[in-house]
């Protein structure tokens, strides 16, 4: 076979795994902003986890009641993904010193919505995957 035609060739199937490799989806990943509704001793708490791509995390909770914020806290920490196990250590709660850690098995992950569950009880986040750090205006009217 001539030079040119092998280069031809070559070129054809790099071009081809190329595209392969690009067509290949995404692995769906943490990070990013999630909403949830719902803690273990509350369900009326609802909540915005920001998962940095640095290992850093903010958690904001709020609690409403007709429609008024009654209840709001902003935790910080890291956070780690091995597998199907995510790992947060929280460092702050309301900007003092803090010191806690929990596990969750993770479920369900894709673009949209992750399925955490929490080892140490068992309950289950729900969160959506949203575009803003930014609470909806009312939860559910309460």
């Amino acid at each position: 076979m001539p030079r040119r035609l092998h280069f031809l060739c070559f070129l054809a199937s790099l071009l081809i795994s190329l595209g392969a490799q690009a067509a290949a989806p995404a692995t769906p990943s943490l990070t990013g902003i999630w909403y949830g509704e719902g803690q273990p001793d509350d369900p009326n708490v609802v909540y915005l986890d920001y998962f940095a791509p640095d290992g850093t995390f903010i958690s904001e909770f709020r609690k409403y009641e007709n429609c008024k914020v009654v209840g709001d806290s902003v935790q910080s920490g890291t956070w780690t993904s091995e597998g199907k196990v995510q790992h947060m250590v929280t460092t702050q709660i309301d900007g003092m010193p803090a010191h806690f850690e929990h596990s969750y098995t993770i479920e369900l992950l894709n673009d949209r919505e992750v399925h955490a569950r929490l080892q140490q009880n068992g309950f289950l986040f729900v969160e959506q995957r949203i575009d803003r750090f930014e609470f909806p205006n009312c939860f559910r009217g309460v």
